[in-house]
C-alpha cells in the first residue's frame, strides 16, 4: 500500500447494498459538510434482491426495473460519491488507508478515510462439491447473476434443470425454469420446502410446485455435479438427475 492517499473522504462505506447506502444516507443527514464515498465491487447499488427470480422468469421485463436508486441519484440528490466496479483489497487501520482496485481498468490506488463503515452484505454460498466449477452452474444473489442465468436460458437447447435448495430463491427459480420449458427437479436436504416457515405453508407450496410440474425430492443431498465443459447431471443421495443448468440456492 502506498504511503499517501490519492484522495481522502470523511466517511467511506464499503458495500453499496441496502445497509451501506442507508448508512451513507444517514451520515449525510447528520453531517451535511462531509465528503462521503461508497465503494461497490458490483455494477449496481440499491436494487430489489427478492425480485431477481421474477426478472429471470420475464415477469419483470428489465433488470433496470429492480433498481431503486442509481449512483447518479445519490451523487446528485445526496452528494454521495458512489464508485461502482471498485473493490477494496486492503485496509490499513493505523493510517486509515484503503487499497482500492478499479475492476474495469485494473488500476490500484489508495484512498484515505476519517470514518469507515464495512457493509459487505452476504454472498451466495457455492458448496464444495465435485464439479461445482462446471459451466451452467449458477447462484442468484446479484443482478449480474440474474443476467447470466437469463442469458443461458435464452441461448436455448436446455431441457433439464436442477435447483439445489428449496428456500425462497430455490422455489422461485424452480418455477422460473419450469416456465422456461425445462423439466425441473428441486432437491432439498430437509423434510420440507421453505424450512422454518411452517408445515402448513410448506405443504401448500409443495402442492403448487407439483401442479406446475416441478419434481421435488426432499431429504436428499447433492453429492456431485457431473459433466465435461458444462454440467450434464447431478448425483444426489436419492438418485441421479440430468441437468443442462443448475441453480445453487
Amino acid at each position: 500500500m502506498t504511503a499517501e492517499a490519492e484522495s481522502v473522504s470523511d466517511l467511506v462505506v464499503i458495500g453499496g447494498g441496502a445497509a451501506g447506502m442507508t448508512a451513507a444516507s444517514r451520515a449525510r443527514r447528520l453531517r451535511p459538510d462531509w465528503r462521503i464515498t461508497v465503494f461497490e465491487r458490483g455494477d449496481y447499488v440499491s436494487f430489489i434482491l427478492c425480485g431477481l427470480p421474477y426478472y429471470v422468469d420475464d415477469v419483470v421485463a428489465s433488470h433496470e426495473s429492480l433498481i431503486v436508486y442509481t449512483p447518479e441519484f445519490f451523487e446528485k440528490e445526496r452528494r454521495i460519491e458512489v464508485r461502482t466496479g471498485h473493490e477494496v483489497g486492503r485496509i490499513d487501520h493505523e493510517r486509515r488507508l484503503l487499497e482500492v482496485r478499479d475492476l474495469r481498468t485494473g488500476r490500484v490506488f489508495t484512498h484515505g478515510y476519517g470514518k469507515l463503515v464495512v457493509a459487505l452484505g452476504a454472498e451466495a454460498v457455492r458448496p464444495r462439491l465435485e464439479g461445482i466449477d462446471l459451466g451452467n452452474i449458477f447462484v442468484l444473489r446479484t443482478i449480474e447473476d440474474g443476467r447470466r442465468i437469463k442469458a443461458a436460458l435464452q441461448e436455448g437447447g436446455l431441457r433439464h434443470g436442477v435447483v439445489i435448495g428449496a428456500g425462497y430463491v430455490g422455489v422461485e427459480m424452480a418455477e422460473a425454469l419450469t416456465e422456461a420449458g425445462l423439466e425441473t427437479v428441486l432437491i432439498e436436504a430437509t423434510a420440507s420446502v421453505l424450512p422454518g416457515i411452517g408445515v402448513e405453508i410448506g405443504e401448500l407450496v409443495e402442492r403448487e410446485l407439483a401442479d406446475n410440474g416441478v419434481r421435488l425430492h426432499k431429504e436428499e443431498m447433492a453429492q456431485r455435479l457431473e459433466g465435461g465443459q458444462r454440467v450434464e447431471g447431478v448425483l444426489a443421495s436419492g438418485g441421479e438427475y440430468p441437468a443442462d443448468i443448475v441453480i445453487v440456492s
